[in-house]
């Protein structure tokens, strides 16, 4: 390796290091921010009226549009 390439590796290094830490730290936020985030959908409604959880057989992805495939 050329002296020039050694002198590139630690920026390279730190600037990955730099970019995956920020990555996880934005997915840690967003992970906290949902956990206090309230939905309104299930409020109202008794934690016993489904009886069993859905599988994946009871999806009917045909009749679905993608955006709401992805939010599974």
């Amino acid at each position: 390796m050329s002296g020039n390439m050694l002198a590139v590796i630690p920026r390279v290094v730190s600037e990955w290091t730099t970019g995956v830490l920020k990555a996880q730290h934005e997915r840690q936020s967003r992970q906290r921010s949902g956990e206090n985030r309230v939905d309104l959908m299930g409020v109202g409604r008794a934690e016993s009226s489904r009886k069993r959880p859905m599988a994946p057989k009871d999806i009917d992805c045909g009749r679905m549009s993608d955006g709401e495939i992805l939010d599974l």
